[in-house]
């Protein structure tokens, strides 16, 4: 199995336990898949700004390819879920920052345990 990762940042993953990293996925620069955002003015609420913002398309998404996963941000992973096709794959998944995220001494996340898919 091979993993592709379309991130800005490097992955690491960890033990069960949280303290081994046990894996890392470097960022590859030009690699990063993104969603194509639209914002439109919704107001000011206390005199700050508003805005209602949409998806358009995911970017820079790699062809699937056989055996391979390819690791997205979250917001990544659930554009894919809501886009209309040709978007939905089945080979994307994400680093868990909720519950399995590891964390240093001061609470920033600095792997996780696991991946998520949707």
């Amino acid at each position: 199995m091979k993993f592709v990762n379309c991130t800005p940042h490097d992955i690491v993953i960890f033990d069960a336990e949280g303290t081994k990293e046990i894996a890392r996925f470097p960022a590859e620069k030009g690699r990063e898949a993104r969603v194509d955002e639209q914002d439109v003015n919704h107001g000011t609420l206390n005199g700050i700004e508003v805005k209602q913002r949409s998806y358009d398309k995911i970017i820079g998404l790699p062809e699937p390819d056989e055996d391979t996963y390819y690791i997205v941000s979250m917001i990544v992973l659930l554009a894919n879920e809501i886009l209309e096709p040709p978007y939905w794959r089945n080979d994307l998944i994400s680093p868990d920052t909720g519950n399995g995220a590891v964390r240093n001494e001061k609470g920033m996340i600095v792997g996780t345990k696991n991946f998520v898919c949707l």
